[in-house]
């Protein structure tokens, strides 16, 4: 473990000894502490983290490839749905995760059947839009991601458009779908 000196070792704490971390010994330059096995287990541990994406990546384009099949001789289910086009042409403030996960992401999966990557990219350029009329407040990769997994795993449909009038007004509002 390495401890950086003037913090505190939470454990000295609880025993009641005292806690700040202090240079016992300064280093004289000449060896070098041996971090190999702090370098390896990090590596490791690095390693394994690919590995479990990579296998998680497989396993979801499996169940995609399985929905496509089903879907392939279903030509009436790709279809376009107006009013989620135009929230794709139209960057908002507010609702942004709502409109990922209940709208973008089941809808680019289960009705425009687009690929995985396709999906992303485009809520990737929607949320670029999005960020010039107001900054994001984080990196929204993770939510993309998250999104459409669910979407893929648990097909999803996108939310109806009365629903999103009950459910988030400002968010209904915000599209101007009266004036279309």
């Amino acid at each position: 473990m390495i401890r950086i000196p003037g913090s505190f070792n939470s454990k000295c704490i609880l025993e009641g000894k005292d806690p700040e971390v202090r240079i016992i010994q300064r280093w004289d330059g000449q060896l070098r502490p041996k971090i190999n096995l702090l370098l390896s287990s990090f590596h490791a541990y690095l390693v394994d983290q690919r590995i479990k994406e990579l296998q998680r990546q497989k396993e979801l384009k499996v169940k995609y490839q399985i929905r496509m099949k089903k879907n392939d001789n279903d030509t009436s289910s790709r279809t376009t749905i107006p009013w989620i086009e135009l929230l794709l042409e139209t960057p908002i403030e507010d609702y942004r995760k709502n409109a990922i996960s209940l709208i973008l992401a089941p809808y680019l999966i289960n009705v425009k059947k687009l690929p995985y990557d396709d999906a992303f990219n485009i809520i990737k350029d929607w949320l670029n839009k999005c960020d010039l009329i107001k900054r994001l407040d984080s990196n929204f990769n993770y939510r993309i991601k998250y999104a459409l997994e669910n979407t893929i795993k648990k097909g999803y449909l996108p939310m109806k458009l009365e629903t999103l009038k009950e459910k988030n007004r400002a968010l209904y509002d915000s599209l101007n779908i009266d004036k279309h």
